[in-house]
């Protein structure tokens, strides 16, 4: 071992860190407490938090045990022991948890450090032989030897399958306190001598024959073996040894299991594989020669499924191991290890179709968003995702729709499922089957239609009718708006029975819920297109009446204006021409003034027409109010005169006032007010 004193590299003290999951290292013991003030994370095997089940199983076997355990994890030989180990220890203690072998034990380092080595990369994965080590202890005072027996503890998530080496120290108070010391005893037969790098003579004591005759030794040996197999248990580790000189397969009852073979009946390797699934079977028998073959020895790691030779059932297996090789290359042994991981792929399993489900639904989510105004395409988006969700053989969604009439009609559509499949049939009625669905009562799900009782008694078919795709496991749910109409309804068929679970129909039921919306939505929007089209086109008659109109203005004032300009020139003529008839000169003067009349209507006809094409234009200018008023009195004075009535202009004084504004247009406003004056007041007024 190294001197207390110095520091080699790699060495730490321990240290108060915190440690993350530390279950394994809990307990009320010394080295316990020691291994918990230990800053795992500064070592090769890394955080507590990261450590593997078998580390965490082994590692708390050897602190809680009271024989004189060590514990060398990984590649390195990180190192870990008990209360019981401290004697081997002496002043190395406690610094010596956490340390690397080389860095701890020096002093036997080249006789130490192969056996380890070859425990770790050959030894046999569960065997019994211990292997007799001296080791010198540095309490103050004396020399103390000790052997330690050296066992491979496997790790399925090492590539080799072995994750460390389990040593058993055992006191040897027989021997001398070492080979060549003052106190003269000699060695007995069969001890060897070793040296150290400083020359120092090392004692190897017993051969491996003496070491079985010696009952602490074997008591030793049984305690390692029990050990080792709470440790492989813990970590619910099977392991199996070929021997391919015998071809004698050793399996124990839990690498039995994982193939579906009871405790006590014998296998071969035929029962292996027999026993893989057929489309496993090449593949794993490739990865099992490629360990065998001498110019490869390739690390046997697979996964692969069994089927139970007794109970057909499928299991996931997770397989390491490696071949042992003698002298002339030949393959002589193939050891490994097995665990059952049915249960992982099972999760795993679980999780990739939670995430296919999620995938789905977002991708029905975004579908559904731009399909939203377009009725048709929300029903299949819905129809397809939903048979996808459900694992369905085929699946339809039967809905009402309204046309613009507000006539009623079954519309439905289909995935998985050619739509001459159901060309030639009837639509769904209300029947025992169909009627919870379109009535909204609920969902529907049987594993068997066939052998439901409502099955089978409707004429005319009777079931289903002939040519009707196959159907066995059934399920239904109907899609209702959010005010609790019934939309339409999902319909899911398979030909095999017990299909549809209950996980099944509640992402069926989430999805329905969905679409409801969607499809509102779309209804909603496809009435207000509707109503948006009607209302366009009674827009369209409006202004086409209204264009009939101007145009009818526009040809009725033309027309009327050609008779009018021959009435006025006729009238101004005979005015001047006929002098002396009084009679004559009145008619005349009445002709006049209705033609005069009837020029304004039509000049009021086109000003309408004008007005309603945006076609009128004002011709402004400054005008005196005054002028406007008096071209106005002009214009009703016939009226006035005709339903005898007054009208009063009084004007104290006279100063013009001049606005900017069409001088006819603005005359025409004050004639306006002028005639309605004279025709809502009574006559004589």
């Amino acid at each position: 071992m190294s001197s207390a004193t110095g520091h080699p590299a790699g060495a730490h003290k321990p240290t108060a860190a915190p440690q993350v999951d530390a279950d394994c290292l809990a307990g009320g013991g010394e080295a316990c407490g020691v291994a918990r003030a230990v800053d795992w994370a500064r070592t090769p095997i890394g955080a507590v938090a990261g450590w593997s089940q078998a580390l965490r199983s082994t590692a708390s076997l050897v602190l809680h045990n009271h024989a004189a355990m060590l514990l060398w994890w990984g590649p390195e030989f990180v190192q870990i022991y008990n209360d019981a180990c401290r004697p081997a220890l002496g002043q190395e203690h406690p610094r010596a948890m956490g340390l690397r072998l080389r860095d701890c034990w020096t002093e036997v380092l080249p006789i130490l450090a192969p056996l380890v080595e070859r425990a770790y990369r050959d030894g046999p994965a569960c065997g019994s032989d211990g292997i007799g080590v001296p080791v010198q202890c540095k309490l103050p005072g004396e020399k103390t030897h000790f052997r330690l027996i050296l066992s491979p503890v496997p790790d399925a998530t090492v590539e080799t399958g072995i994750g460390g080496v389990l040593a058993v120290v055992i006191a040897d108070d027989s021997e001398p306190a070492c080979a060549g010391s003052q106190t003269g005893v000699s060695r007995e037969p069969g001890a060897g001598i070793a040296q150290d790098p400083g020359g120092n003579s090392l004692e190897w004591f017993k051969a491996e024959s003496q070491v079985r005759q010696d009952r602490g030794t074997e008591q030793a040996l049984g305690e390692r073996e029990e050990q080792l197999r709470l440790a492989t248990e813990a970590a619910e580790v099977g392991l199996w040894d070929l021997d391919m000189t015998t071809d004698t397969l050793f399996w124990p009852s839990r690498v039995k299991a994982m193939f579906g073979i009871s405790a006590e009946v014998p296998v071969s390797m035929g029962d292996f594989y027999s026993g893989l699934h057929p489309d496993d079977r090449q593949r794993t028998s490739e990865a099992f020669a490629a360990a065998l073959d001498p110019r490869r020895r390739a690390v046997y790691d697979v996964e692969y499924r069994t089927v139970g030779k007794e109970d057909g059932r499928i299991r996931w297996v997770a397989a390491k191991g490696r071949g042992i090789f003698d002298a002339d290359g030949r393959c002589v042994r193939v050891i490994g290890t097995a665990i059952d991981i049915t249960a992982r792929k099972a999760q795993e399993e679980r999780l990739r179709e939670e995430t296919r489900v999620q995938e789905l639904l977002g991708k029905v989510s975004q579908a559904l968003v731009a399909a939203q105004l377009d009725t048709d395409r929300v029903v299949q988006v819905v129809t397809d995702a939903a048979t996808e969700l459900s694992g369905a053989a085929f699946g339809a969604f039967f809905y009402n729709v309204e046309n613009e009439q507000g006539e009623s009609y079954l519309h439905y559509t289909l995935y998985r499922a050619p739509r001459e499949a159901f060309a030639g049939f009837p639509n769904p009625r209300n029947t025992a089957i169909f009627s919870p669905t379109f009535r909204g009562e609920g969902v529907m799900r049987s594993p068997d239609i066939t052998a439901d009782p409502r099955y089978g008694h409707n004429a005319p078919y009777g079931g289903m009718p002939k040519g009707h795709l196959p159907v066995r496991s059934y399920l239904a749910v109907p899609v209702k708006a959010p005010s609790g109409s019934v939309l339409g309804g999902l319909f899911f068929g398979h030909p095999d029975p017990e299909v549809f679970d209950e996980q099944t129909e509640r992402r069926v039921v989430a999805l329905a819920a969905q679409a409801a919306v969607a499809f509102e939505n779309a209804r909603l929007h496809q009435a207000s297109r509707w109503e948006i089209e009607k209302r366009r086109r009674v827009e369209e008659a409006l202004s086409e009446a209204d264009r009939r109109k101007d145009e009818f203005l526009a040809m009725l004032a033309h027309e009327l204006r050609n008779p009018l300009a021959p009435i006025g020139t006729a009238s101004e003529l005979l005015s001047r021409t006929v002098t002396g008839d009084a009679r004559a000169r009145t008619a005349i003067g009445m002709i006049k003034r209705q033609a005069a009349h009837l020029t304004r209507l039509v000049d009021d006809l086109l000003d309408v027409s004008r007005i309603t094409q945006g076609r009128i234009q004002l011709r402004r200018k400054p005008v005196d109010l005054a002028a406007v008023v008096t071209q106005a009195l002009e214009t009703v004075e016939p009226q006035l005169r005709e339903r005898q009535q007054r009208l009063a202009v009084t004007a104290l004084s006279y100063e013009p006032l001049y606005v900017s504004g069409d001088f006819a247009r603005l005359v025409q406003c004050v004639g306006n007010i002028l005639t309605n004056a004279v025709n809502f007041i009574y006559a004589w007024g």
